[in-house]
């Protein structure tokens, strides 16, 4: 059996043959790897830069959107519900309502097609054209 090195982590048979060897034997070693933060925001970089200046203005839209409309609308019904205990919210909904109030307005707001979305996208896009334009014409690079 061979054993975990800091450059060779182990294949899944190795592993089981550590955990045998952990209930027979000698403890396996765990090899820890470090989080890789430079990766992870490269990678989410990569994913902005294919998305289309469409693409991203829609999201910012639809993100504006849920958060001053549909989530205060969610919030008050929440915090109006007065059920009795076993029908009341819990104190895990207390607690994490407001995350669920952000992902379900985000969700309605996407399947939804609201027009006001269309038309905050389209004006997004025409602001940030005329600064693009405005910029080129002072000779002004944004990227450098």
């Amino acid at each position: 059996m061979s054993i975990a090195t800091p450059n060779k982590p182990p294949t899944i048979l190795e592993a089981t043959r550590g955990a045998d060897a952990w209930m027979h034997g000698p403890k396996p070693q765990i090899v820890r790897h470090p989080v890789d933060s430079v990766g992870f925001a490269t990678a989410l970089e990569k994913v902005k830069a294919k998305q289309t200046p469409e693409q991203q203005a829609r999201g910012a839209a639809e993100e504006f959107v849920a958060m001053a409309l549909i989530q205060p609308v969610l919030k008050q019904l929440r915090e109006s519900n007065h059920a009795s205990p076993p029908f009341g919210p819990t104190e895990g909904e207390k607690k994490f309502g407001a995350v669920l109030d952000s992902e379900v307005a985000k969700r309605i707001v996407r399947a939804s097609r609201f027009p006001l979305v269309d038309r905050m996208a389209t004006s997004l896009l025409q602001r940030s054209r005329g600064v693009r334009a405005a910029q080129a014409e002072a000779g002004v690079n944004i990227h450098a």
